[in-house]
């Protein structure tokens, strides 16, 4: 069913090239949740994506592959990763994103990759996970735009659960509903698998 059905890309440069309007434009995947590696948004600037993200030039190569696939008529949902060292650029990164023309944003708090040895500076405290809830939530509220998590939390790291509602209750869907497009053109059902 048309619509129905989500494309992950893990890099942003598989969207670089124009021939990817074409695809957008005839494919049956109508909707592109933004999951790179590094995510589309680590920052609300070129300063402090590109030094997240260890790659200059990848705030602007980002903001392009955003804006061709919007000129394709696809569907973008943008996601920042937070983490302890741009946990306080949320809200002006939300706002980024509906600049430039996403209606929907989420975010997701980072987690220790198996590979990772020392996650610590990089890993968010209890209060801190629950100001970025907050955050989220007010930027939502305050900018009009459609906020989510795209990971399950656990309810009482939550606290506020009524308040935080829409960020409760998500589930797996690998290969029901989603599929990943790795830099080779292989499909996976997960974004998580390597």
């Amino acid at each position: 069913m048309p619509g129905s059905f989500w494309g992950y890309f893990p890099t942003l440069q598989q969207l670089q090239a124009p021939q990817w309007s074409p695809f957008a434009q005839s494919s049956q995947i109508r909707r592109i949740l933004m999951m790179f590696s590094p995510p589309p948004f680590m920052g609300p600037n070129a300063e402090i994506h590109d030094e997240l993200a260890q790659c200059p030039g990848s705030f602007r190569r980002t903001i392009r592959g955003i804006r061709l696939l919007l000129d394709a008529g696809v569907w973008v949902v943008a996601n920042m990763v937070v983490s302890k060292r741009n946990k306080g650029f949320l809200k002006e990164t939300a706002k980024l994103a509906k600049s430039v023309g996403i209606k929907s944003f989420s975010s997701t708090r980072a987690g220790c990759p198996g590979n990772c040895p020392d996650f610590s500076q990089f890993s968010l405290t209890l209060q801190d996970f629950r100001d970025y809830l907050e955050s989220l939530y007010q930027v939502g509220a305050e900018e009009r735009i459609r906020v989510g998590v795209l990971e399950s939390y656990p309810l009482c790291a939550i606290k506020e659960v009524e308040r935080y509602l829409d960020f409760t209750g998500r589930h797996c869907f690998a290969g029901v509903t989603t599929l990943t497009v790795a830099d080779d053109g292989a499909v996976r059902p997960c974004s998580h698998l390597d």
